[in-house]
């Protein structure tokens, strides 16, 4: 029984085939791992498969390679992803930088609610997740995401179970920004103000509270020549909901709106976070920009003022 090792990245004609073979025999959404061989049957041959690079099938056309990670949390792992083709079951590898995607691969933990095992959430907690973010995503995603959200128990490991397929964008986060050593000038300052109070607002008007936005969750493009800023986009809109859905709670305590429990307009919780978060834009060491509670009024209306006015 030949064992065979394919980098999907660079595929011989005989890898082509055999792992053309292989995706299109698999189920929408399945996902190949690493650490695992996996048979293909070729003019009565059994060949034992195993991938450089995890793959997941999409759908029937197109497969995601996952080919390095660029990102992990306390949620999940994110890694850039190639493409592969199928064409007439040879598969044909599909570099595409100007389109790049990006796969978040969740974990089951992260989501399980108060008293719930991996194995309940995997059978409740999981697919009502999936409905929420999918339901989002349809409203609105500043990540510009397909619609390609999916939900899957992968077939070989419990450690992740659910993708989230979007496209790469420009940029460092805010916090990374932040925290390097080209100054931002006056200008910028305001400008990544007056966007990040824009994005607020977008998700507002279409009913989202992200709960969780935060300098680690904000990629910024900026042009240091020109002093300008070229783009700035909320990402992770995994904990969000639409605002007239249930209980909202916050994830990053740093971020956390004060008064949450007692305020009927959840959009406060997204504004103080996004006030916290330009507090350090503009000069607050991150360990001093918890706003005191007897000021936190004053912070959210005139967040909210300049929210409202910047919009306009």
């Amino acid at each position: 029984m030949p064992n065979i090792k394919i980098d999907p990245t660079k595929l011989s004609e005989e890898h082509s085939i055999l792992l053309g073979k292989l995706l299109s025999k698999a189920e929408k959404e399945q996902y190949f791992s690493t650490s695992n061989a996996y048979p293909v049957i070729i003019d009565e041959i059994e060949y034992q498969v195993k991938l450089k690079y995890p793959i997941y099938k999409e759908n029937e056309k197109n497969s995601r390679i996952l080919i390095k990670e660029i990102g992990s949390g306390g949620e999940g792992k994110v890694y850039l992803a190639e493409t592969v083709i199928l064409n007439e079951e040879k598969a044909i590898f599909k570099e595409d930088s100007q389109h790049q995607r990006v796969v978040k691969i969740h974990r089951p933990e992260y989501i399980l609610t108060l008293g719930e095992t991996i194995e309940k959430a995997t059978e409740n907690t999981a697919e009502s997740k999936f409905k929420s973010i999918a339901e989002i995503s349809a409203v609105y995603n500043p990540l510009h995401t397909k619609g390609s959200v999916v939900y899957e128990q992968l077939s070989n490991s419990k450690d992740y179970f659910y993708n989230n397929i979007m496209h790469l964008i420009a940029g460092k986060t805010l916090a990374d920004v932040i925290k390097d050593k080209k100054k931002l000038t006056t200008a910028m300052r305001f400008a990544i103000s007056r966007k990040l109070l824009e994005a607020t607002k977008e998700l507002h008007d279409r009913g989202i509270i992200h709960t969780d936005i935060k300098s680690q969750n904000i990629i910024v493009d900026l042009d240091f020549q020109t002093h300008t800023v070229k783009s700035l986009k909320i990402i992770d809109l995994d904990t969000a909901a639409m605002e007239n859905k249930g209980v909202l709670m916050e994830k990053t305590p740093q971020y956390t709106y004060p008064k949450i429990e007692y305020d009927a307009d959840k959009r406060g919780m997204d504004i103080y976070a996004a006030a916290i978060s330009l507090l350090q834009v503009w000069g607050v060491p991150g360990d001093k920009v918890r706003t005191p509670e007897d000021v936190y009024e004053t912070t959210i209306r005139f967040v909210s003022i300049q929210c409202n006015k910047f919009a306009k």
